[in-house]
């Protein structure tokens, strides 16, 4: 597993939620990672991993606040992770919660580790990536233990600290925003992300628990895991909207498309050949589809549009056009039909 492992999309809607909190554009955002804004009838489902760092880095530059990942994990809520959400919020106890968390994280994300160990009087929480390196994740990575802190500091009261955070990535330039979130020992370059505290409070009640059916909860959110894989029908629609959105920021170029999905621009090439499809019909297939739906709105001219589907001269894609439908753009608008 590697940078085209994917996530469910409540991760990236986290991202979103906390940047609409900081003023954040979440045009910007989405454009950067190549991801088109769900519709009714585009509904986003996953996003691979490497969408979601370049998601998470766009956030940090428009906001320009390398803390974005506190953020993130702040924001973060239980109830936008669906029936695994669900299941957490409702464990009866801390250390029933965390074991939930371990044991069902493989039906949010790919190629994450989420364990927990006791080792004496310490409970160790740790969460680890395969197939990437943890320093081009180290925004998502900070968010997840600030929402694993705070699932902890929910049973544990507002007054409890940890006893160590480990972090598997380099120490930021500024680590004052890391260390009034954790109030605690920090050290960095770790193999994993570890929040280390007291084994004790794996006993403790958790004091917002609902009374549900949890044997229920646990088969709803098993069954789960079976749709969070790659399938030729997923594929393609990713590529395709990875064309769609990156068309007017870099003309859709193969490596940016390959380097979204997680893949080498030469890996992306053969899966499109075994699927009988070639990268640059799928170009030209979503630009003549996205041309025709712009001239259907008023307010969007010929050369806009050439532009929107990634054209630098109105004239070329003028050509462009008449090769697809037989008509230049402004004898298509005046055709009566």
């Amino acid at each position: 597993m590697s940078d085209g492992a994917l996530y469910r999309v409540c991760a990236l809607d986290g991202v979103l939620h906390a940047l609409k909190h900081e003023g954040g554009s979440s045009h910007h955002v989405l454009a950067a990672a190549g991801i088109a804004p769900a519709t009714p009838d585009r509904p986003r489902r996953f996003v691979t991993r490497a969408q979601f760092a370049a998601a998470m880095n766009a956030a940090v530059e428009d906001l320009g606040d390398e803390s974005f990942g506190i953020k993130f994990g702040t924001h973060l809520n239980l109830g936008s992770l669906g029936a695994f959400g669900w299941l957490l919020a409702n464990a009866p106890t801390l250390g029933a919660t965390l074991t939930y968390l371990a044991r069902f994280n493989h039906t949010m994300q790919q190629a994450v580790t989420v364990s927990l160990e006791v080792k004496g009087n310490r409970a160790i929480l740790s969460h680890r990536l395969h197939g990437t390196p943890h320093q081009r994740m180290r925004h998502s990575l900070t968010g997840a233990l600030v929402s694993y802190s705070n699932i902890i500091r929910l049973a544990a009261g507002p007054a409890w600290r940890l006893m160590a955070v480990r972090f598997p990535f380099d120490p930021p330039r500024s680590k004052e925003a890391l260390e009034k979130t954790f109030g605690t020992d920090m050290s960095f370059g770790w193999k994993q992300a570890e929040l280390i505290f007291d084994a004790r409070l794996l006993a403790r009640p958790n004091p917002e628990r609902r009374v549900i059916d949890m044997a229920a909860t646990e088969r709803e959110v098993a069954e789960t895991a079976h749709d969070l894989a790659w399938t030729d029908d997923l594929f393609i629609l990713s590529v395709e909207n990875i064309i769609r959105v990156t068309l007017p920021v870099c003309g859709a170029s193969l490596p940016r498309t390959a380097s979204l999905l997680g893949h080498h621009p030469r890996t992306l090439r053969r899966r499109l050949a075994r699927l009988g499809l070639q990268y640059g019909d799928m170009v030209e297939a979503v630009r003549r589809e996205r041309a025709i739906e712009l001239l259907s709105k008023d307010d969007t001219t010929v050369s806009e549009i050439a532009e929107l589907v990634g054209y630098t001269e109105t004239s070329n894609f003028t050509r462009a056009f008449k090769r697809w439908t037989g008509l230049s753009p402004r004898d298509y608008l005046n055709a009566p039909y």
